[in-house]
């Protein structure tokens, strides 16, 4: 057989043996070679002497492993490089040099594999360790004699494996060995199967083309979702502009409705003004019983007219975000009791007996808005008296829910036997301009937006409101609200400011600037039937009240605020920029029928000091003459200083009463405050003392009882005497006395655990007695 042939049968092979089985075998002899000749060169670098335990230590030396030399004595003389570095990181090189083989390595049998190694020269194999307070580590040792130095001569020559390399490294071989085991499997068994192996390629070449479209068919789809995508980004970004453009526009016409709202106030409150204020003058000229009627339902209808005007004006400052709540203690018997006083004449006309039930645990003095308080419950009274027959019942019940601290949640009930709701129309009516059914607006009256704002005025103060109703058996609204416990020294009053009588009316000059000459009338004719020998200028607008002032003098102006040529605001403007330091500080108060937004902080802020509103009240009026004529703030405007309004001395009132000390108009005390009383005994003293006098005789023996009832466990008796005691200390001013009382009634109440009654009981015991002491001191003075 000549080479030619032998190429051409090599060349068939190839041909017919795919090129990757070729590669294949190749690689694994390659393989097998590399292994081969490594087991070779090991042989030869591992050069043992003529005893299988002996070894050269230049060829130790060569090794990658971890050598040390031994003398007999079992000192160390040497090491080889990989050992030199590896004890050097370890900080152990010096340890090993100072001591003995035996006391370097931990092991129990290292001296009885030393003496085989020296006695027999046969190799040992073990585990050593070197443990120090700063470095454990764990070795595989072999032990070896070498053949014989020049310097040393035999030598023990210990060649320590680290255990964790050594096993990572022999995992690494493992999975070497056993990948190519697999690796030559694969390639036997592609060996004996070529065809078999071929035509499952082919298949997986079919296969692939088949993922190759697939995945093509993949990426078109994608391109043309991310198309829609970005398509749906632009409409989004049209639409966000739009809805933009929307919104804009929403304000605007926000805007347009609170002018509307604004002008439309303006234009009836004006009117509703003489009406009102005129009703007022006429029934005070002694009218007769026929004309007093009239006046009545005059004055009824207005203030009704009134009513609608501010439903409609505080909804707008609901929608608007506009409202606020004011944070102000209020006396909640006193609160209620006007609001009993205003109510009882409507149910009155229809015969209907309305009742309160206040609960004795509600603190006296609660803090939060009494204005929004009292509206939601003219509210809800007034719609039960409008809903319900002569002859009905109403019932207003108000009682603690749960307390936390220094707040207090107080659930109020409002019920009645009226005309009652469909339960399907429950829902709807706490929505705006809606009544239950469209014959009540015929038959009733009303505009729907009462209970709409109540419901708001509720949720913004974070309240809840619920009604249940029958038809034809009544109602029960119930809403909660949260307030922040007072004291009796927080109550102040606006009134209590100032006295409502001026001194030498004859210097008072007023100049009112007002362009409606019913409204001008009316403001002079209430002043006068309040003081007569005050007087009075008028001006017709802003222009002429500025020239009016820069020729006169004047204690106080009533600027309106809409007048033709020149408005209130632009004439404050102008006065506080341009006259003279003597006048251009003298109080301004706004006059005017607006009713929206924050009105006082805008006019506060463009130079007015005080505002008033339209209809205005009589002795809200007089009450600012009052205040502002006196000498004082007058001597303040001479000197071209800033005046302090009302309102700034309440803010400083109220501000002082964080540091409040008891006091009454007899003397200053520690622990009784008895400035209720005098408001309840509108200062007579007499009938103070008798009260007090009383509180001697009999508060000395409850407090008795409740120390005999601790002390023998009687807490039934003990709570009863607790609960009793409260009033009275609130009545005294004694805050502490009182919160001890209440603790004591509130822990038994919920458990029979007389250990923290202790303080109080004790507190109690021995507090009154300095009461009493200061109780006796005012009643003798």
């Amino acid at each position: 057989m000549n080479i030619l042939h032998i190429s051409t049968i090599l060349a068939t092979v190839f041909n017919e043996m795919p090129l990757i089985y070729i590669l294949m075998a190749i690689i694994t002899a390659l393989v097998v070679w590399l292994i081969i000749e490594n087991i070779n060169s090991r042989k030869n670098l591992l050069w043992y002497g003529e005893k299988p335990g002996v070894i050269n230590t230049k060829s130790v030396n060569k090794l990658p492993f971890i050598a040390l030399y031994y003398d007999f004595s079992y000192e160390l003389v040497g090491m080889n490089e990989m050992a030199e570095s590896h004890f050097t990181n370890l900080n152990l090189k010096d340890a090993l040099y100072a001591d003995t083989l035996d006391k370097t390595f931990n092991n129990k049998n290292l001296l009885n594999y030393l003496d085989e190694l020296i006695v027999k020269e046969k190799p040992q194999d073990f585990e050593l360790a070197i443990i120090t307070n700063t470095v454990e580590s764990h070795y595989k040792a072999n032990m070896l004699i070498s053949a014989g130095e020049k310097t040393h001569g035999k030598l023990i020559i210990i060649i320590l494996h680290d255990i964790n390399e050594l096993k990572n490294a022999n995992n690494r071989l493992k999975e070497e060995l056993v990948e190519n085991q697999k690796r030559l499997s694969q390639v036997a068994l592609e060996a004996k199967a070529s065809e078999e192996q071929k035509t499952e390629l082919e298949k997986a070449f079919k296969h692939s083309s088949k993922h190759h479209i697939q995945l093509q068919k993949a990426l078109l789809e994608n391109e043309r979702q991310r198309k829609q995508l970005q398509e749906a980004v632009e409409l989004i970004n049209i639409q966000k502009e739009e809805l933009k453009q929307a919104n804009e526009e929403i304000k605007h016409h926000a805007r347009m409705k609170e002018i509307f709202f604004a002008n439309t106030s303006h234009e009836i409150r004006t009117p509703l003004n003489a009406i009102l204020g005129f009703t007022n003058l006429l029934i005070k000229m002694d009218p007769t019983k026929t004309q007093y009627n009239y006046l009545r339902n005059i004055k009824a209808s207005g203030d009704n007219l009134l009513i609608v005007l501010n439903d409609i004006l505080d909804f707008s400052k609901i929608e608007a975000g506009k409202m606020s709540f004011e944070q102000i203690s209020f006396l909640v018997t006193e609160q209620m009791e006007f609001l009993f006083n205003t109510m009882k004449v409507k149910a009155d006309e229809k015969s209907i007996s309305i009742k309160q039930n206040i609960s004795p645990e509600i603190p006296e003095v609660l803090i939060g808005d009494p204005t929004r308080l009292n509206q939601i419950l003219i509210n809800l009274i007034g719609n039960s008296i409008k809903f319900t027959d002569n002859g009905g019942i109403i019932e207003l019940i108000i009682s603690e829910k749960k307390r936390t601290g220094n707040q207090v949640q107080v659930k109020f009930e409002v019920k009645d036997n009226g005309i009652g709701i469909a339960k399907e129309k429950i829902s709807t009516i706490f929505n705006s301009f809606t009544q239950a059914e469209n014959e009540t607006t015929r038959k009733y009256g009303g505009t729907g937006l009462g209970l709409a704002i109540v419901k708001q005025l509720i949720e913004l103060q974070d309240g809840e409101i619920f009604v249940k109703s029958e038809v034809n058996k009544g109602s029960t609204f119930t809403f909660f609200l949260t307030f922040t416990v007072g004291n009796f020294s927080s109550i102040q009053k606006q009134a209590s400011l100032t006295k409502n009588v001026i001194d030498n009316p004859d210097d008072i000059w007023l100049l009112i600037a007002e362009d409606n000459k019913i409204n001008q009338q009316l403001a002079v004719d209430t002043i006068k039937s309040w003081e007569d020998s005050i007087n009075i200028d008028i001006a017709g607008n802003g222009k002429e009240a500025v020239e009016l002032i820069e020729k006169n003098n004047y204690h106080i102006v009533f600027m309106d605020i809409q007048m033709p040529e020149m408005d209130g605001i632009e004439a404050t403007k102008y006065i506080r920029a341009n006259l003279p330091n003597h006048k251009k500080q003298m109080p301004i108060i706004a006059m005017t029928a607006h009713a929206l937004k924050n009105e006082k902080d805008l006019f506060i802020e463009i130079g007015m000091d005080d505002y008033i509103s339209k209809p205005f009240a009589p002795e809200i009026l007089t009450q600012k003459i009052a205040y502002y004529t006196q000498k004082d703030i007058q001597d303040t405007v001479k000197k071209g200083e800033k005046i302090k309004s009302i309102a700034d001395i309440l803010d400083k009132k109220q501000s002082e009463l964080k540091t409040y000390a008891p006091q009454t108009k007899q003397g200053n005390f520690k622990y009784i405050d008895i400035s209720y009383l005098e408001k309840i005994y509108k200062g007579d003293y007499k009938r103070i003392k008798k009260i007090l006098q009383m509180y001697i005789d009999s508060v000395q023996t409850e407090v008795d009882e409740i120390d005999e009832a601790y002390k023998s466990r009687n807490y039934k008796v003990l709570q009863a005497k607790a609960h009793a005691l409260k009033p009275k200390m609130t009545y005294l001013g004694c805050t502490d006395l009182f919160e001890n009382a209440k603790k004591i009634e509130q822990t038994l109440k919920q458990n029979d655990d007389p250990k923290p009654l202790t303080g109080d009981v004790k507190n109690l015991t021995s507090t009154w007695p300095k009461v009493a002491e200061e109780i006796n001191i005012f009643i003798n003075s």
